[in-house]
Formats: structure tokens, C-alpha cells, sequence
């Protein structure tokens, strides 16, 4: 299993601190970050191989939360990062 919330919590201090990361590799934590707190609070079940569907499923079931709003938001980080 994963971390538990405060070991994320210091992890994510500790890469912050470390000033030799670069910015793309900092934007991709907090995209991934933002991804899992909005999948892990969305209403429809989130499977691993297709999340960018699963949120565009919740959003038009649901219309626009927080959580699928936050977690599209991560996959717009991502998107950007990678192009």
C-alpha cells in the first residue's frame, strides 16, 4: 500500500526542498497530486487503466464538482507538460 497522509505530506516537503529538482518534474507531482485528490473524491468508481475517461463519465453524470474539476485540472497539467 501507499503512504499514509502525513508521509505524503513530508515526502512532497522534503522534494520541495531539495532546490536541484526542475520546475517540470515539481508541476508533475502537484498534476498527479491533484489528480488523486479529485478521483478520490469523485462519486463514480475510478479504474486505474482509464482515468481521463472516468472523469469525463463523472462530469457529464454529475455535472462540474470539485473533485472532477480538480482532477481535470491535473490532466490539463500533464497535457501541457507533455506537449
Amino acid at each position: 500500500m501507499g503512504l499514509s497522509a502525513p508521509e505524503q505530506k513530508e515526502y512532497i516537503y522534503q522534494y520541495f526542498m531539495n532546490q536541484e529538482n526542475q520546475l517540470a518534474d515539481s508541476l508533475e507531482i502537484i498534476a498527479n497530486l491533484l489528480i488523486q485528490l479529485g478521483v478520490d473524491h469523485m462519486d463514480t468508481e475510478v479504474m486505474s487503466d482509464d482515468i481521463t475517461a472516468a472523469i469525463l463519465s463523472d462530469r457529464r453524470t454529475n455535472g462540474e464538482t470539485i473533485a472532477n474539476a480538480t482532477a481535470l485540472q491535473g490532466m490539463n497539467i500533464l497535457n501541457w507538460l507533455s506537449s
